[in-house]
């Protein structure tokens, strides 16, 4: 049973990255599974409940993420979180590119949705860690440039994500995010 919600998943940001959520039918989601509607109806009500349990992993993260960052105090500290973050984003990079195929979508939403009020604590909890006076002023200035870098990965990474190997990119975000830190 999880493995057809999964496959439904996995075609659904497939179709939705290559055509745009709006151009998207149902019909053609089943279709490229080869059962009909009323069984992808059996796991989903509606094309945006697909798209809500589609982008859930991210919501799940960035929640866990605010909780990861408690003790995070120095430059070393916020590397260990930050590894994370790109480790997360190169294991999930399909997401970013529906996201950024359906920018508009994703965006009207999320400001309809307590679920992605998640990316609001996300905010807050970094502008709490950057305004930590204990924190060293340069210290707190590259811990925001490292996640601003790291960040940009989805308004600006989708394009160098489809055309290069994973990994490699894996490997050299983290060493010039770790460059940057001066980890």
């Amino acid at each position: 049973m999880a493995d057809t919600r999964d496959d439904i998943l996995a075609v659904a940001i497939e179709l939705f990255t290559e055509q745009g959520y709006e151009a998207t039918s149902l019909r053609q989601i089943s279709e490229r599974l080869g059962f009909s509607k009323a069984a992808l109806y059996y796991h989903f009500k509606s094309k945006e409940d697909i798209l809500r349990a589609a982008l859930e992993p991210m919501i799940v993260y960035i929640n866990g993420f605010v909780d990861r960052t408690e003790d995070v105090d120095s430059l070393e500290a916020w590397w260990i979180t930050i590894e994370g973050v790109i480790d997360w984003i190169f294991d999930h990079y399909a997401l970013f590119g529906l996201m950024e195929r359906n920018r508009k979508v994703v965006r009207l939403m999320a400001e309809h949705s307590e679920e992605f009020q998640s990316h609001d604590r996300l905010h807050e909890r970094i502008d709490e860690i950057l305004s930590d006076p204990k924190i060293d002023t340069e210290d707190r200035l590259r811990m925001m440039l490292a996640f601003g870098a790291v960040g940009g990965i989805d308004d600006f990474g989708t394009g160098l994500l489809a055309s290069e190997p994973p990994e490699e990119l894996r490997a050299r975000t983290k060493v010039i995010i770790r460059e940057l830190l001066r980890v």
